[in-house]
């Protein structure tokens, strides 16, 4: 009988460690701009869950935080297993998220204790003039701008206002007609700044 007792005993002494690891996960970080040296205090910050259908990815937020002064944020969770990650949003950045480690896709490693700083584009506003040298007025077709729909300009000595990331170069692609050879201009907008171009054509 004692030995019956102490293998029961044993047995849940075993079954007892065997238990899952806990999936409790603390991640800390700081928000700021990115390609650039401004920290983001007051930036709110979100806890997602990624969700998986059979077309669609989509995220759920499940915590948020605002970020403190020197841009530093924290969560301590345990919503299980999953994929996460930490996004945030600032006003006059882009809604992008991209975690400097360049991690997959930025995901979150369960169960550890972790830094994930979290780097937003500036919004740089491009205005671009388009001047008609020749007084033709053939037109300029301009295709977007990071991701945006692209003009059509038909007018002469037309101004377009775009959106673009700042602390970065970007292309401006413009194509005189009828010749159909496109063009390029390089632009480097700085943090929030309004960036003024002329174009002749």
């Amino acid at each position: 009988m004692k030995n019956l007792v102490f293998l029961f005993s044993f047995c849940v002494v075993i079954s007892s460690c065997e238990k899952d690891p806990s999936t409790q996960t603390t991640v800390r970080g700081v928000v700021k701009e990115r390609n650039g040296h401004r920290i983001l205090a007051g930036a709110k910050v979100y806890l997602v869950k990624f969700t998986y259908g059979t077309f669609t990815t989509r995220t759920v937020k499940l915590d948020s935080t605002i970020s403190n002064n020197q841009g530093q944020y924290n969560f301590t969770f345990d919503y299980g297993e999953g994929d996460f990650r930490v996004e945030a949003e600032y006003p006059r950045y882009f809604k992008l998220i991209i975690d400097a480690d360049n991690s997959k896709r930025g995901y979150l490693t369960l169960g550890k204790s972790q830094v994930s700083n979290v780097e937003l584009w500036p919004i740089a506003i491009l205005k671009v003039r388009f001047i008609d040298l020749d007084g033709d007025n053939l037109g300029v077709d301009v295709n977007g701008i990071f991701g945006g729909g692209g003009w059509q300009i038909r007018e002469a000595d037309a101004i377009i206002l775009a959106g673009v990331r700042g602390n970065l170069e970007e292309d401006i692609y413009y194509f005189p007609q009828p010749e159909g050879v496109p063009h390029q201009k390089r632009v480097y907008p700085s943090g929030n700044d309004t960036l003024y171009v002329e174009i002749e054509y």
